[in-house]
């Protein structure tokens, strides 16, 4: 399946962290074994290196219970990228591929943007019910 245009997606208050992508090869065995790449993937369009943003939130389920949301997006960028909590992520051309597995039912989601930038400022977020201000 091709990826598809998202038109929006807002992450509201997360944590993240960058690490480089590094695309499985070849072992070089004959016996079709792959291992990672020893080299930074870079993009094909614009040169540069790519990194998975990887960005978790805790959101509330229809229970109320809390669960994880996790994000991982792959950018091309310069260098290593920052993610500042608190602080807005815009990404251009977000763009996803989702596939499932014929023998179960788990879906499998892969994000990519063209780029991404980050406020310089925090954001002031209304304080959530039943937690104390510090």
């Amino acid at each position: 399946m091709e990826f598809q245009l998202i038109d929006g997606f807002d992450m509201g208050d997360y944590s993240g962290i960058a690490n480089p992508r590094f695309e499985y090869v070849d072992d070089g065995t004959g016996t079709g074994k792959r291992k990672l790449s020893e080299t930074q993937s870079v993009d094909s369009v614009t040169g540069l290196l790519l990194w998975d943003l990887m960005m978790n939130k805790i959101v509330k389920d229809s229970r109320g219970r809390e669960d994880s949301l996790k994000l991982e997006v792959t950018v091309p960028c310069k260098e290593r990228p920052e993610l500042r909590r608190g602080r807005p992520v815009d990404f251009t051309e977000l763009w996803v591929r989702v596939t499932s597995r014929k023998d179960s039912y788990d879906v499998n989601c892969r994000y990519r943007a063209a780029s991404f930038s980050q406020a310089s400022n925090p954001v002031s977020r209304p304080a959530q019910s039943g937690k104390e201000q510090g």
